[in-house]
This record gives C-alpha cells, structure tokens and sequence, in this order.
C-alpha cells in the first residue's frame, strides 16, 4: 500500500474516535447546529492536511481541540471585521 493511503487510513481510524468530543466542544462554543457541523468539518479537513507532520508523541487529541478552537476564533475574528 502506498504510504499516503497507509496515513489517510490511520487518521481516520484514529481521528475519528473524537468526533463525537468535537462536536460537542463546536456547539459549546458556537451554540449552533450549522455552525457547529461546520467547525468539525474544518477541523477534520485542517487535520487531514497536517496529519503527516504530526510527530509521533503528539497527543491527538488535544491537537484536534487546539484546530477546532483556532478556527472558531477565526470565524469570530472576521466577523467582528465586518
């Protein structure tokens, strides 16, 4: 198997274990389903990019928590641009 493939299946086997974590902390932070959904899916997305940097005593985990606030505090700082 070729190793991108070897990675992307080890980031789904792996990250998805906090997709439930996730989602919960998104609507806490948000307070909305949408919006919520839409933090997951960039977290996910922002992650699935990165993976391959990750060192191998990273703790995934709060790595994903760290992604989902970063792009919550994002999306309040444009906002608060507008």
């Amino acid at each position: 198997m070729e190793e991108r493939t070897l990675r992307e299946r080890a980031f789904r086997e792996l990250a998805l274990e906090y997709l439930d974590g996730l989602y919960g902390y998104a609507m806490t932070l948000s307070r909305s389903k949408t919006e919520a959904e839409d933090l997951v899916q960039e977290t996910y997305l922002r992650a699935a990019r990165a993976f391959g940097r990750l060192g191998p005593d990273t703790n995934l985990r709060s790595w994903l928590f760290t992604i989902l606030r970063n792009v919550y505090l994002n999306l309040v700082r444009r906002r608060q641009s507008f």
